[in-house]
């Protein structure tokens, strides 16, 4: 029985740990301002519906609130970004010990992007650039979780308006699909799995291109492929643990984490040649077999499918 694909040392779970606590960080301070966006949108929305409002007035409570998402998202985003260049430069040891951001703010993000420039020596050209490049990708995001949200949403208020429901069962309605949706405060998967997976995209990619900086390849020899080892990771991603290869192996293009939804997977600059270890074709876990890979729609590296990031680092 194969669980992984190499041998990964102490230094390299810790290192990966270490990572997975950076994104965590920046998650937490935007998940606490955009549950708090969710509970009044909620709020709003069943006050309209009380009042018997049509679904065109609801849809104007629903998408200025949501809206107030983006600026959140893309602040998480850059410094999340930010955070990723600094862990790299960092581990290459260009610099101190250790630059991450010590105290990400939870009232705002943008006290980190200020810090986080200033310590990076980033020129204003090269932080417009990366906050235009993320703007893009936040909207699209956005774009998708509202469309989302305005569907269930609307699909109960037609519910209950086609059974001929009274405001009470029209507010039970909505509740419900509140819930459903992710948006409440007690059950905010939507907008947490939102935020987690930007943030990583981001931080993923903050790390690919500062280890471009030619200094850092002067001395980088490659990459070992590092899950956090505990008992939440994917048998797919667990399959890939230990995957090394050198920097300019096809395969990075392929399974550079994130590799999933909240995929708390990183990977691990190695500066030493080392043996190359591919993932084995199957791996048997508890078991049952998996293929190794990342999850459909994951099969990329953010940090050369964000292009134009490629001067930040």
């Amino acid at each position: 029985m194969k669980s992984s694909a190499g041998k990964v040392t102490r230094d390299q779970r810790r290192l990966a740990v270490l990572h997975d606590r950076d994104r965590a960080r920046i998650e937490r301070a935007g998940t606490v301002l955009a549950g708090q966006i969710g509970f009044r949108l909620q709020r709003q929305v069943l006050a309209a519906v009380r009042r018997g409002a049509r679904w065109a007035d609801i849809l104007g409570v629903i998408r200025p609130q949501l809206a107030r998402l983006k600026p959140l998202v893309l602040e998480g985003m850059v410094v999340a970004h930010l955070n990723g260049i600094s862990r790299a430069v960092a581990t290459a040891g260009k610099t101190g010990p250790d630059l991450q951001l010590r105290r990400t703010p939870r009232t705002a993000y943008t006290e980190a992007v200020t810090a986080l420039r200033r310590r990076l020596a980033l020129p204003a050209d090269v932080l417009d650039a990366v906050q235009a490049e993320y703007e893009a990708k936040s909207l699209r995001v956005l774009d998708g979780t509202t469309e989302a949200v305005e569907h269930r949403l609307q699909a109960a208020v037609l519910e209950t308006t086609a059974a001929g429901g009274h405001v009470r069962e029209g507010v039970k309605a909505m509740r419900e699909a509140f819930e459903a949706v992710g948006i409440t405060p007690q059950n905010s998967f939507t907008l947490e799995n939102l935020f987690r997976t930007q943030t990583q995209l981001a931080y993923s990619a903050g790390r690919w291109q500062a280890n471009q900086d030619e200094a850092i390849q002067e001395v980088l020899w490659g990459y070992t492929y590092v899950t956090v080892g505990d008992d939440r990771v994917r048998p797919e991603h667990q399959g890939l643990d230990g995957v090394t290869a050198p920097k300019d192996d096809p395969i990075w293009r392929r399974i550079w984490p994130p590799n999933g939804y909240s995929c708390r997977c990183s990977t691990i600059e190695v500066f030493e040649p080392r043996d190359v270890v591919r993932p084995p074709p199957v791996v048997e876990i508890g078991g049952k077999e998996y293929i190794p890979g990342p999850d459909r729609g994951f099969a990329y590296n953010p940090g050369q499918w964000f292009g134009s990031l490629a001067s930040a680092g």
